[in-house]
């Protein structure tokens, strides 16, 4: 309960109290995110929710490579907080890390978990990290229906653990200078097919962070 500076009581004077907010990570989809009153407790929550470096205990970010070889890139992804991320509907959430690479001439060798506020996720890439759940019905099919649920599959980030990643990218021959790696972890609070399905005039206000 962090302490802010406001008055305690209407019409009082400013004095140090504590914050009675209960940040979560839904936002009002009828507003723009900008204007969501909650956006930017929001924002400070996820920003401090993990963090992503590169190498693992294992691997580690070479500074350099020879054109023609393949360029190994070991990302590790901690959680800093006591809840499991995503959590609440964690089946209706995603949270992925986006890993872009391009060369000298900023044209792009890889990617993976790049897409807009609207695009639904590639999961068919092999490469996508994405943690999530999946609610599963009696037929072991994927379902939607929380009432037709028989069991869940979890792949959320547990609460303060590591998962290591490691991508393998093919350096053209003809390459020459410097080579840019950019990682970072993006999450949004409901997955794009499920607003589009039953509330579509909401989409436009879905907000990646």
């Amino acid at each position: 309960m962090p302490v802010v500076t406001r008055p305690a009581a209407a019409g009082g004077p400013d004095r140090e109290v504590h914050s009675h907010t209960f940040v979560g990570v839904d936002l009002d989809f009828s507003l723009p995110s900008e204007h969501n009153p909650q956006f930017e407790l929001v924002t400070d929550l996820l920003n401090n929710a993990l963090t992503v470096q590169f190498g693992t205990p294992y691997d580690s970010l070479v500074s350099n490579i020879i054109a023609g070889n393949s360029l190994i890139i070991p990302v590790t992804v901690t959680s800093l907080t006591a809840h499991s991320i995503p959590s609440g509907v964690s089946f209706a959430r995603e949270a992925w890390l986006e890993v872009l690479v391009i060369d000298n001439e900023n044209d792009t060798l890889y990617q993976s978990g790049v897409v807009s506020d609207t695009t639904s996720l590639d999961i068919s890439d092999p490469d996508l990290l994405l943690f999530t759940s999946y609610l599963i019905d009696s037929a072991d099919d994927t379902t939607g229906s929380v009432t037709d649920v028989s069991s869940i599959i979890n792949n959320s980030l547990m609460a303060y653990s590591d998962r290591y990643k490691i991508y393998e990218v093919k350096i053209p021959t003809n390459i020459t200078g410097e080579i840019k790696i950019h990682a970072r972890m993006r999450f949004r609070s409901f997955r794009p097919d499920i607003l589009r399905a039953s509330h579509k005039n909401l989409l436009e206000n879905l907000q990646i962070f």
